[in-house]
């Protein structure tokens, strides 16, 4: 069977229910069906347990490039328990190249969102990551913080110090008293990059001043 028959097939199986329409989804996934996200998407919401691991599974087997693209576009509209599963599906791939996509998230307006991108970002971040996670640290609160803070205290958040060029001013003080707190459990070398990207070439003498580290 030709991929074009073998597409007809499953969308014709996807008007089923049950375990039919869960077979139809996967099907979708391994005949490389890119162009079925908008029902895909639309079966991650669905009432049914099986319907939903269906969907993802049939994610699961395509491209990631082309689910990121899809997922991106989808992030725009969607509502934010489909967010929450787009978050950890993507995560779940292992692909870095999402990590512009979940940083993008991090200033969702619903907290259970931004807490599934910083629980991604744990797995998944690297200096690229920082700033939102200095950001979440001087307003974050509660749960979001526990999660702002377990992302940025994983031992392989380190990188070489590297710091990139920047207009040379100081951080502002809400910005500065996040830095402080961040970077005992996350090291002067990770921190720095997104930092002097800020604007903040002056961070490592000022993170390293004497006395009491600020509740954020």
């Amino acid at each position: 069977v030709d991929k074009a028959t073998a597409l007809k097939l499953f969308r014709n199986i996807l008007e089923g229910e049950g375990y039919v329409k869960a077979g139809g989804l996967i099907g979708l996934g391994r005949a490389g069906g890119a162009g079925e996200m908008t029902v895909i998407f639309a079966s991650l919401a669905d009432q049914d347990p099986q319907i939903r691991a269906a969907a993802t599974q049939a994610l699961d087997l395509l491209p990631v490039e082309a689910v990121k693209a899809a997922a991106t576009e989808k992030m725009k509209s969607a509502a934010p328990e489909l967010k929450v599963v787009l978050i950890q599906l993507l995560a779940g791939r292992g692909e870095k190249s999402v990590i512009p996509l979940l940083v993008a998230s991090a200033s969702d307006a619903d907290e259970g969102v931004r807490i599934a991108v910083y629980d991604a970002l744990a797995t998944l971040g690297d200096a690229s990551a920082a700033a939102p996670l200095i950001a979440a640290l001087g307003k974050a609160k509660g749960k979001e913080l526990d999660a702002v803070r377990n992302a940025a205290a994983l031992p392989d958040r380190r990188t070489n110090g590297a710091v990139p060029g920047s207009a040379g001013s100081f951080l502002p003080p809400r910005l500065l008293t996040a830095a402080r707190n961040l970077a005992p459990a996350l090291g002067v070398g990770y921190i720095l990059p997104a930092i002097g990207c800020l604007g903040g070439n002056n961070l490592v003498d000022q993170i390293r001043i004497p006395g009491p580290t600020p509740n954020v």
